[in-house]
């Protein structure tokens, strides 16, 4: 394991620990544990009723959201370098760089929105119509009645945020996919999860 990574998992673990728990820690390292095998994860999947009034959420700090454009595809690549690991980034980014696969989602019609204080980008999100990602604003704005988006599992800090703005959780999906193989274990929790995976 080279030095870069090993400080990103120290890291990784230290904040994990501080912020999110010990438990958390726990499911990682079985993860990073299974991953000579493949990639076990766990997703919930969100919805919102977009004829219903939005929540208004007032953020503790000066936080303006703005819609990205390809000017900005320098501070999504910074974001981008920050968020995910050596080794992450070279499965991810193999075939593309970070630069190029962002300028490819705008150029496709993907929106993205950005999250700034001051002059500096803290946060970004993307909506990908082939994809169950969204901002809740923009769809309900183009007509939507309903939106979708997943989120991790242990991931205690993102679904409390996205409860706040009115996001109900109604189904947990676990799912171990096999390396170099086309083969994937799924077990449904709180199920259906319809219409992201067929019900037999």
């Amino acid at each position: 394991m080279e030095r870069s990574q090993i400080r990103w998992f120290f890291r990784e673990g230290v904040n994990t620990i501080r912020f999110e728990g010990l438990h958390i820690l726990s499911w990682r390292l079985l993860r990073w544990g299974l991953l000579p095998f493949g990639d076990l994860r766990a997703i919930t999947y969100c919805r919102m009723d977009l004829t219903q009034p939005l929540r208004e959420i007032q953020a503790n700090v000066d936080l303006i959201i703005s819609q990205a454009t390809e000017a900005d595809i320098d501070h999504l690549v910074a974001l981008e370098e920050i968020r995910y690991s050596p080794k992450q980034k070279q499965k991810l980014f193999k075939a593309k760089s970070i630069n190029e696969t962002i300028s490819e989602q705008f150029k496709q019609g993907s929106k993205c929105f950005i999250g700034k204080i001051g002059t500096e980008i803290v946060h970004y999100n993307w909506i990908f119509f082939n994809r169950v990602e969204y901002d809740h604003y923009f769809v309900q704005q183009s007509g939507f009645h309903t939106a979708y988006t997943a989120v991790l599992t242990f991931n205690p800090t993102a679904k409390k945020g996205l409860q706040r703005v009115g996001w109900d959780l109604y189904g947990t999906l676990f799912y171990f996919s096999f390396n170099n193989s086309n083969k994937v274990l799924m077990w449904q929790l709180h199920p259906p999860l319809d219409p992201f995976i067929p019900v037999k």
